[in-house]
């Protein structure tokens, strides 16, 4: 009796493990039937709309690669066409081990290029608050000005929204703001918009 509860109980441990284990990366299976890698070929992809990564290989019969996700980020794949496209296979998995493309191999050796997919990443990671410090130089401005501050995607390029301070008195002016992991577009500002970066 001592022997099934141990067994049931190292089974349920097993299974807990495996539950609370994160599914953050996207992964890719690449292959190449020649053995001599993808010949220029990759697959390229985006994070929101933002270059993240290409996959490819320069030697041997395959290779493995991953790509880091955040829940509910758009994830694109696109096929870069190579030199040598009809030796070329691979499949992509979602973090949840799916198995969402299987492409390959191409009719032609060339000319291939080609969007793939979109998808919604599953990730079971989520954003974390992080504190970005934004500094700007402003010894060289030759525009006469009162307070810069720091306007981006996070807070609608709302012009004064997150003003910047000097506190030493030496023209490098900082912040501090705290965002949520992720990439963001931001331009340096002052007095409300009325000077932008160049």
């Amino acid at each position: 009796m001592r022997k099934s509860y141990l067994i049931a109980y190292t089974f349920l441990l097993t299974l807990l493990s495996f539950s609370s284990y994160s599914q953050c990366h996207y992964t890719i299976d690449m292959q190449d039937s020649y053995g001599d890698g993808w010949n220029g070929a990759s697959v390229d992809v985006t994070v929101n709309g933002s270059p993240a990564t290409s996959f490819g290989f320069t030697n041997g019969n395959n290779s493995s690669d991953s790509l880091f996700t955040l829940s509910g980020d758009v994830v694109e794949f696109n096929f870069v066409s190579g030199n040598w496209d009809t030796e070329i296979t691979f499949q992509v998995y979602d973090p949840s081990g799916f198995q969402i493309l299987n492409i390959g191999p191409f009719a032609t050796n060339d000319g291939n290029d080609s969007f793939l997919l979109t998808d919604t990443s599953n990730s079971t990671c989520l954003p974390q608050n992080v504190s970005v410090t934004f500094s700007v130089d402003m010894n060289n401005t030759t525009a006469s000005f009162t307070t810069p501050e720091i306007n981006g995607d996070w807070n609608s390029y709302c012009g004064n929204c997150d003003p910047m301070s000097d506190s030493d008195g030496d023209n490098i002016w900082e912040t501090t703001i705290t965002l949520l992991s992720g990439s963001y577009e931001y331009y340096f500002t002052a007095d409300n918009v009325l000077i932008e970066e160049t």
